[in-house]
């Protein structure tokens, strides 16, 4: 019950901090001493530290839930990534196939400039050679 007091008078103490400009570190601090005073309440309210087996399988159940987490906060990391890199990717293969659509365009209208310029001139010269033969 003792320590029950001290970890709560040491829990106002933490308090403290709210009204003042602190830096990220010392946020930081306070937060894992706090954390650290919950978990010692903790201990002394299921009197945890009482019983070496209970402390143990206590411990071995903290890793396995944390090991789940963890492995659950990098598969979803992981799929961020991945949504980040095919996303990149299909913008870079729509780029490029609107850059190779584009470039068959021009290709084709220079073609077709060509062919009309090319019949443009023949039709030209026909019509010289009518004018020849009516003027003889």
């Amino acid at each position: 019950n003792r320590q029950q007091q001290e970890v709560a008078a040491e829990e106002d103490e933490d308090e403290v901090f709210v009204g003042k400009v602190v830096t990220l570190h010392e946020q930081k601090k306070a937060k894992k001493l706090k954390s650290r005073r919950r978990t010692m309440l903790y201990q002394v309210q299921s009197g945890a530290s009482d019983d070496p087996k209970k402390q143990k399988l206590r411990q071995y159940a903290a890793i396995v839930i944390q090991a789940a987490l963890r492995g659950l906060l990098l598969r979803r990391r992981f799929q961020a990534q991945r949504r980040a890199a095919v996303a990149i990717q299909q913008w870079w293969r729509g780029l490029r196939a609107r850059l190779h659509f584009r470039a068959r365009v021009e290709a084709v209208c220079r073609i077709q400039a060509h062919i009309r310029g090319h019949l443009a001139r023949r039709r030209a010269q026909q019509q010289r050679m009518q004018q020849q033969q009516q003027q003889q």
